[in-house]
């Protein structure tokens, strides 16, 4: 995954096959498959985030971002892979 941190214009990536702990937030993998859509092959995580008390759980897409769901006012959040 790679996390921006919009308050300070930091990118991070992280690498993790489980469960992982970036400062406040907690993530979880789910799931990772390959997606095949009309002309391209994708790649999906269902993951689950945790912060305080939020929980998000959604697919995120490595190609297809636009289809990323997940809203947070500090962190933009990418798949790099699974």
């Amino acid at each position: 995954m790679l996390i921006l941190d919009k308050s300070s214009s930091s990118k991070y990536e992280l690498e993790f096959s489980n469960k992982y702990q970036f400062r406040n937030l907690s993530f979880e993998l789910v799931s990772c498959i390959d997606i095949e859509f009309d002309k391209y092959l994708d790649t999906a995580a269902l993951i689950k985030i945790f912060q305080n008390d939020n929980i998000f759980i959604g697919w995120f897409f490595k190609y297809t971002d636009e289809l990323n769901v997940y809203s947070n006012k500090i962190y933009e959040i990418s798949l790099t892979d699974c």
